[in-house]
């Protein structure tokens, strides 16, 4: 293969993994990324493009359930690009979020910041885990710093009003929800927490009328379920996750058209 002929295939093997992930094809995905990463050489792939594939077949691993394999393409990614906080906090959630392993998580979750000291999904998240292990405080300043960042996201105020509940701070929870109900008045479960904070603040009525408004939130008051914590922005394990395989996409495209350029 000439030059030529080797950047065509390259450019086509990386829109064919674009268009794989995008229709939710994972299993073709991870064949799409082993053939690039074993004719890497032949292709003339850069680290850039080999980072980016270990990364985009970790996260198709991740949701075919691998999880160890998932791991393994992250450090192989990181390996690549030393500089990139992506393969950290995908590798942190699947520690947090799959098997339960805070301590490599957080470990994770820190080497991302140190690599983006100012992302709020990576400190929101971290705060998620912090309070899976019971460290409130720090739960609190993680989830304070990324609310400095991005103030008008309501799924920091939800983890951040339970965390206030936790610590009998009902009072501060009913103004955390009821700011996070500001910013998506249609939130049920926002509804349903500070129906129960005014409740217990004593406030008969005002818990009344704020359940009032949505029929899944009297449902939910009166069975008085507990609603877990949200991955920020609803990710890793949702949002957060698609936030991540956004900017995974975002980086092969990116790779794409720096071939096509070229």
């Amino acid at each position: 293969m000439n030059p030529n002929e080797k950047q065509t295939e390259l450019k086509k093997t990386l829109e064919q993994i674009r268009h794989a992930f995008l229709s939710g094809k994972h299993s073709r995905v991870i064949e799409l990324c082993t053939e690039l990463i074993a004719n890497a050489q032949l292709l003339n792939a850069d680290e850039d493009i080999l980072s980016a594939t270990y990364l985009n077949r970790g996260v198709s691993k991740r949701i075919t359930g691998d999880k160890q394999g998932a791991l393994e393409d992250y450090a192989q990614s990181s390996q690549l690009d030393p500089h990139s906080y992506h393969p950290h906090l995908d590798a942190a959630l699947v520690y947090c979020e799959d098997l339960e392993d805070y301590k490599n998580g957080l470990e994770e979750f820190d080497k991302a910041l140190r690599l983006n000291p100012t992302g709020p999904n990576i400190l929101s998240s971290r705060g998620v885990a912090k309070y899976s292990t019971g460290d409130y405080n720090g739960a609190e300043a993680d989830y304070l710093a990324a609310l400095t960042i991005t103030p008008k996201d309501p799924n920091i105020f939800f983890n951040y009003g339970n965390l206030q509940m936790k610590q009998n701070k009902v009072k501060e929870a009913a103004e955390t929800y009821q700011k996070g109900l500001t910013l998506n008045p249609k939130d049920y479960e926002m509804r349903m927490k500070l129906a129960i904070a005014l409740e217990q603040l004593g406030d008969q009525q005002a818990s009344k009328d704020v359940l009032k408004v949505d029929q899944r939130s009297v449902q939910l008051y009166m069975q008085k379920k507990g609603i877990p914590l949200r991955p920020p922005n609803k990710g890793c394990t949702i949002t957060v996750f698609l936030l991540v395989v956004a900017g995974i996409l975002a980086l092969t495209w990116f790779i794409i058209m720096k071939i096509k350029g070229s």
